[in-house]
C-alpha cells in the first residue's frame, strides 16, 4: 500500500493519467511481488540443494526425499507468505490515534474499513 500510494501520488500530477493511477499502482505492485517471488524461488532452490548436500545422505533415495520436502516447504512459504501476511498480520499492529508504531521510521500500513482481503 505504501508503494501504491507513492505511485498514485506521482501519477495524480499528470492530468491525462489520473484515471489510470489506481490501475497502474495495482499492476506495478503485482509485478514487483511476482518478480520477488521468482527471485526468491531461485534462491530457495539453491539453498535447499546446499542444505541437502551439506547433510551428506548415504543413499540417493534419502537425498531426493529430503530435497523434495525442503523444496516443497520453501516454495509454499515463498508463494503463500504474502497471503498469510495480508490475512493475519496486516492492519493488526497499528496502535491508536496519536501513537502509531514506526518501522524504520515509517508508519505501518493499515487496512481500509472494508478489510484487507
Amino acid at each position: 500500500d505504501s508503494i501504491r500510494s507513492c505511485s498514485i501520488s506521482s501519477l495524480f500530477d499528470i492530468p491525462n493519467l489520473q484515471k489510470y493511477a489506481r490501475w497502474f499502482s495495482s499492476v506495478s505492485a503485482g509485478i514487483m511481488s511476482l518478480t520477488l517471488i521468482i527471485i526468491m524461488s531461485k534462491y530457495y532452490g539453491k539453498f535447499a540443494v546446499n542444505m541437502t548436500d551439506w547433510e551428506n545422505y548415504k543413499t540417493q533415495l534419502e537425498y531426493e526425499n529430503t530435497l523434495t520436502i525442503r523444496r516443497y516447504v520453501f516454495e509454499v512459504f515463498n508463494f503463500y507468505s504474502s497471503l498469510v501476511y495480508i490475512g493475519f498480520f496486516k492492519g493488526k499492529f497499528n496502535g491508536y490515534p496519536g501513537h502509531h508504531p514506526l518501522v524504520f521510521g515509517v508508519k505501518m500500513e493499515d487496512c481500509p474499513p472494508g478489510g484487507c482481503i
